[in-house]
């Protein structure tokens, strides 16, 4: 058929009288998106939302940054996990921002949404709310039908692996394209006019996608936007139709890119000034072969290559359960019967949470949107970021792609996931197969003979999918369990469920190519004139819906409780730490997540997180007994001690835990059990608290000092060779000798808080204060009686100040003048965006008076 220029905006179906409005008609698919979200969710918003370990370990912080809003004093320093790090520039936490406008509005709507359900799974849900609306507008301003919008907006929202983020704890992803329609949407109306309005809700839609902080998202996003306006700019400059418009979008897209970061500059200043101390900005001391990185904390190939899409499990896209699945409904024999919810992914990446699965329905109408809209700019540029997406995504399997960008892009090492760019596809297909069914109903209702040709092609495409799966089912079956049992990870799940994985594949093939058949049936019925459009629209709104929920229902895992009741439910170990007000540290083995004790304010020395700091992850890397690398926990004793480690709380009986002993005594008990004793046997969980009788506390005087290197450092620290009070290891020269301390002096901290610490001591001379703090140069300063002094990097992580004879005030003040400088920055931006928008709403509503009057 001939390429259509345009589609039409209003279809004879949607120019018959309804019984709602015209002007209520949009909003009224919007609500039904809302409405269709909620009852998708229902059991999730009415019971205990999803207790992930990602939802977990965030909720950790609330209590401190609730305190911290109180306070005003804004979270900078987390004193609760890793013996301490920066909170807010390592993305860990946030406060209020109040002088950010467009994230504070949004931030506070989805908090004011979670508020008014009492589940923040509702909070989260927002986003996919906000992302299904701008998705239907999205393609209403391209022209398509309201049903066909309202359909997009639907597989969009619900395609399999991005409504799977919910579930599975991965919140910043829906912020970041919840605003990728709008900020579409603002380029297009920029191309064709400008405006001071668009221009300005363009900064702030892009500025909200920076705010939620998932860097690759955000990247990719970046990608799509640059890949649409490339398109754009030579099908313009071909049809001589404007191209210096599309050229216009590009630098408002720049300018607002560069707005959008200097609003939330105080968030990117610190978060620049902690990279290099961090493990996303520095080297491991020590590589390994699960720990390799580059001198700029990159990654190496093979692990920011580990979960690589394998082109043969583009089988996915149309038989969801190929490969397993993540989370799936289990009763058999594996389990004893039991119902459980189990993995069954078998593919090439170390696991999976759910297969890339958009639709078949979506999937085959999208492939005819690009087929009949091949000339569209729009189009093409939605079909070249799925096949760039694609082909990034592929990883180490069909690397050239992604050489190009690991070895060339600045950064880009130091994503990981390359499977997670396959988002871009979930966000196109939909759009595209939008665009094919406007295509086909658009030949069915002009008569376009070939409108017959497509149902024959389609006809033949469905019944050889579903032929080929009754021939997979009748052959197949030893072959197919013969490639599960091959592949490593398939070997790592139990035999008993190889059959399991097997049905489910086969029972999925079968209700998906029985649903493409329908949809097609569906098709040939309206060109039949046998059913009207409403009809049609609706039977294929209901074979997608019933298509993604199947699927994107596996891997939800309802609470019975909500996460406050479930996992941080006070128990009597938190009421016997509660009770001893001295300044301590916890060592936390038995909690469900390594954030847990950050909910009861206790400080802990093991905790999870992305980007630690670079100090603390070379302790455990290097100066762990037992766990050499671990990412969450020390094990050395000698640490402990030093950490003011008071209490350690575990599972089992340490005196018995021979994960916890060095060596035996000469009456062959565990040289360690002598160090501790059980100081609370919980009558709830189960869980013991030794009390650590040889800590040391959070400040001290030591005798005297040796210089190192940082390794031979943390090698004293393993092998426990020397004594921390008569001993300290620098880096570098003192400035002044260090005295030995007389009897008599002493430190005693006398007020602490999270940026803030005041201690009187006394010295006898150049005494050697050693801090049990950890040791970060881009913010802390140390004061002895208001005079800055220096911190000296002691013990390869900690802190010390020399301290000279008499009584003393020191002090440790965390000031960070990048967020400072930054928060200046933000607040001039915001300024700047909100005055534009100021100026273009004052412009229209000028225009729209002198259009009034000349009428």
């Amino acid at each position: 058929m001939a390429q259509a220029k345009k589609i039409t905006a209003k279809s004879n179906s949607e120019n018959k009288k309804s019984l709602i409005p015209e002007k209520y008609q949009n909003w009224l698919y919007c609500g039904a998106i809302i409405l269709l979200i909620f009852i998708f969710f229902g059991g999730a918003i009415g019971g205990g939302g999803f207790n992930v370990s990602d939802n977990v370990a965030s909720v950790s912080f609330r209590p401190f940054v609730a305190e911290s809003n109180e306070t005003g004093d804004f979270p900078l320093w987390m004193p609760y996990i890793f013996s301490g790090m920066p909170g807010y520039s390592a993305l860990l936490v946030t406060g209020e921002r109040i002088w950010d406008v467009g994230p504070m509005l949004a931030f506070e709507t989805t908090e004011l949404m979670g508020a008014i359900f009492n589940n923040d799974t509702v909070r989260v849900l927002s986003y996919y709310m906000i992302f299904g609306i701008g998705m239907f507008f999205l393609m209403r301003f391209k022209n398509h039908e309201r049903f066909i919008s309202f359909i997009t907006a639907l597989a969009a929202v619900f395609s399999t692996s991005v409504i799977a983020w919910v579930m599975i704890g991965h919140n910043t992803k829906p912020f970041v394209f919840s605003m990728f329609p709008f900020i579409f949407i603002l380029l297009e109306k920029l191309r064709i006019k400008f405006s001071f309005i668009y221009a300005a809700l363009l900064v702030f839609a892009v500025h909200v996608m920076m705010e939620a902080g998932h860097l690759q998202m955000i990247f990719y996003g970046i990608c799509a936007f640059g890949i649409y306006l490339v398109f754009e700019l030579i099908y313009r400059g071909i049809k001589k139709d404007k191209p210096i418009n599309v050229i216009r979008s590009a630098v408002i897209l720049a300018v607002a890119g560069g707005l959008a970061f200097l609003m939330s500059a105080d968030r990117y200043f610190s978060t620049l000034e902690y990279t290099p101390y961090s493990t996303r900005g520095s080297a491991p001391i020590v590589q390994s072969e699960s720990n390799k990185q580059d001198q700029s904390g990159g990654n190496d190939y093979d692990y920011a290559t580990m979960w690589s899409f394998n082109p043969a499990e583009m089988l996915t896209f149309f038989v969801p359960e190929y490969y397993g699945f993540g989370k799936m409904d289990y009763s058999g024999p594996a389990t004893g019967n039991k119902d459980v919810k189990i993995y069954s992914y078998w593919g090439t990446k170390p696991i999976e949470d759910a297969p890339p699965y958009m639709g078949i329905i979506i999937f085959i109408f999208a492939i005819i949107g690009i087929i009949i809209f091949r000339r569209d700019p729009f189009v093409l540029s939605l079909a070249t970021v799925s096949v760039f997406a694609l082909l990034l995504s592929f990883g180490h399997h069909m690397s050239l792609l992604y050489d190009i960008f690991y070895n060339l892009v600045p950064g880009f090492n130091k994503f990981r996931a390359p499977s997670m760019v396959l988002a871009l596809m979930q966000f196109s297909f939909p759009i595209l197969a939008g665009y094919g069914l406007t295509g086909l109903v658009k030949m069915s209702r002009e008569g376009n003979p070939d409108i017959q040709k497509w149902l024959k092609i389609l006809f033949i495409v469905v019944g050889a999918f579903l032929g080929l799966a009754i021939i997979f089912n009748l052959g197949m079956k030893g072959a197919y369990l013969d490639a599960v049992a091959a592949t490593s990870t398939g070997q790592r799940l139990p035999a008993e469920i190889h059959n399991f994985i097997w049905k489910t594949m086969i029972n999925g093939w079968y209700i998906t190519a029985i649903l493409a058949v329908a949809a097609v049936g569906a098709l040939w019925l309206f060109v039949k004139k046998k059913i009207n459009s409403t009809i049609f629209f609706a039977a294929i709104a209901l074979f997608v819906i019933i298509d993604l929920w199947r699927v994107g229902s596996n891997p939800m895992e309802i609470s019975d409780n909500k996460i406050e009741q479930e996992i941080f439910k006070r128990t009597d170990v938190i009421d016997f730490l509660k009770n001893d007000n001295s300044i301590y540290r916890v060592a936390d083995f038995a909690s469900a997540s390594p954030n847990m004790p950050a909910y009861y304010f206790l400080e802990n020395v093991n905790g999870y997180h992305s980007a630690k700091l670079r100090v603390y992850q070379d302790l455990m890397d290097v100066a762990n007994i037992i766990e050499e690398g671990s990412t969450s926990n020390i094990r050395n004793p000698l640490l402990w001690d030093i950490l003011n480690v008071k209490y350690i709380i575990t599972d089992q009986n340490l005196s018995y835990n021979g994960q916890f002993m060095m060596q035996q005594g000469p009456d062959g008990k565990p040289a360690l059990s002598r160090r501790y004793q059980v100081a609370h046997a919980s009558q709830q969980t189960g869980s013991y608290v030794f009390q650590n009788n040889s800590v040391l506390p959070r400040a001290f005087f030591v005798k005297s000092v040796e210089k190192a290197e940082p390794m031979q450092i943390l090698r004293h620290l393993k092998n426990n060779d020397f004594d921390p009070l008569e001993k300290a290891f620098i880096e570098k020269d003192l400035p002044v000798s260090i005295d030995v301390p007389m009897e008599g002096v002493n430190a005693k901290i006398v007020e602490k808080k999270p940026k803030y610490m005041k201690i009187e001591a006394e010295a006898s001379g150049n005494n050697l204060l050693l801090i049990s703090e950890i040791y970060y140069p881009a913010g802390w300063k140390a004061l002895i009686d208001g005079k800055e002094t220096e911190i000296h990097k002691t013990n390869f992580a900690f802190r010390s100040v020399i301290v000279p004879a008499g009584k003393h005030t020191v002090e440790l003040k965390f000031e960070s003048e990048k967020f400072e400088s930054g928060k200046t920055y933000s607040i001039m931006a915001n300024a700047i965006t909100i005055l534009c928008l100021a100026v273009g709403i004052f412009l229209n509503y000028r225009n729209r008076n002198q259009s009034r009057k000349e009428d």
